[in-house]
Order: structure tokens, then sequence, then C-alpha cells
């Protein structure tokens, strides 16, 4: 699996929250027999906000995570936490089967399941 796109980390401010910027998500990647799991760190964003697509062999995972909002008394006087639009991209191999990558969101983790096609899989050959 290659990574396609990576775009800067937002820098971590202090002071007040002045916008924001383009950020990336931590993930991490396996590799097992029956293909990949790409598991995504999305803290604060609803399901609703999260955009998954493949198209021409790569997937794209896309997001916002708002910014907080300082109203009446409150003002950050230091603030780390990324916000904004993010969007990661990765090659899938030839050997997944794409029409059937499976997602799933529980507090605040992605999941994505990319099974590999079944000619792909290893097989045990019986000696006869």
């Amino acid at each position: 699996m290659t990574i396609v796109t990576r775009r800067p980390r937002n820098a971590y401010r202090s002071g007040t929250y002045s916008g924001t910027t383009p950020w990336n998500p931590s993930v991490d990647i396996v590799e097992r027999d029956e293909g990949f799991t790409l598991t995504f760190d999305l803290p604060g964003i609803n399901r609703e906000d999260i955009g998954l697509h493949v198209k021409e062999g790569i997937l794209t995972v896309k997001g916002d995570r708002p910014a907080p909002e300082a109203s009446g008394e409150k003002h950050y006087t230091h603030y780390e936490r990324p916000a904004g639009e993010f969007e990661r991209s990765f090659r899938i191999p030839d050997h997944v089967d794409a029409g059937n990558i499976e997602a799933a969101y529980e507090n605040g983790v992605l999941a994505l399941t990319l099974p590999r096609k079944a000619e792909a899989q290893p097989r045990t050959i019986t000696i006869k």
C-alpha cells in the first residue's frame, strides 16, 4: 500500500486560535494474508463529516474537524488540537478487491478493511 499524497500537519500554535489549516490524521496500516487494515485517529469528527471514495485505484479519505469557537468569556490561551479539512490518499494494490472495502467508525477511530481478491489470497495445496 502506497501513500499517494501527504499534506503537511497543522502547525501547533499558542495564543488565540486564528483559523484552520490542512492537517493529516494519524493512520496505521497492517497487512495480513486476508488483506489490509487502515486505522485512522479522528477524534471530534462526526461520521457524517468523513468522506471515502475509490477512483482509478486510489482510496481517498476526507473530512473536516470544526475549529473551536470562542464565545463570551471563553478565550483560548493555548490550542494544540488541529482543526480544518484533511485528505489522505492511498494507492490500492492490484490484488485488493476495491469493491468490497468495508468501513467502521467508533469512538473517533475509523477502521477500513481492504480484502485481497480471492485469487490473490494464499492457499494450501494438498499433495496427492
